[in-house]
C-alpha cells in the first residue's frame, strides 16, 4: 500500500478544526436531530474520502471511491452549513470557516495530484 505524505500532512489542519468543532457540538450547544443525521452521513464519508485520497493515490479504484465519498459529503456539508450554522456563536463560525478553508485546500491539492 502506498500513501502520499503531503496529503496526509495536509489533512491534519482539517481534522484538527473538525475535531474541535465536534467537541464544541458536544459541549456548547444542542444539536438538532436532523443535523445529527447529516453528521452521521458526513463523518464516515469524509473519512472515506480522506483515507482513499491519501492511500493508493495511483489506483483508479481509490480515486473513484474517494470521488464518490466526496460527492456524497459535499451536499451534506453545504446543507448543514446553510440550514444549521447561520446563527452559531462567533467562535464556532470561525472554526467552521477554518475547517472549510482547510478542506478546500486539501481537495484542490488532491485534484492537482490525481
Amino acid at each position: 500500500m502506498t500513501f502520499n505524505i503531503s496529503l496526509l500532512l495536509l489533512s491534519v489542519p482539517y481534522l484538527g478544526f473538525t475535531s474541535y468543532d465536534l467537541w464544541m457540538h458536544k459541549h456548547d450547544r444542542h444539536v438538532p436531530q436532523i443535523e445529527k443525521i447529516l453528521h452521521a452521513i458526513t463523518v464516515p464519508c469524509i473519512l472515506t474520502f480522506l483515507y482513499f485520497s491519501i492511500f493508493d493515490l495511483t489506483s483508479a479504484n481509490s480515486t473513484t471511491i474517494a470521488s464518490i465519498a466526496l460527492l456524497i459529503t459535499l451536499p451534506c456539508m453545504i446543507a448543514d452549513e446553510v440550514i444549521y450554522h447561520k446563527h452559531l456563536h462567533k467562535k464556532e463560525k470561525t472554526v467552521h470557516r477554518l475547517a472549510g478553508v482547510s478542506l478546500i485546500t486539501y481537495i484542490a491539492y488532491w485534484l492537482w495530484m490525481i
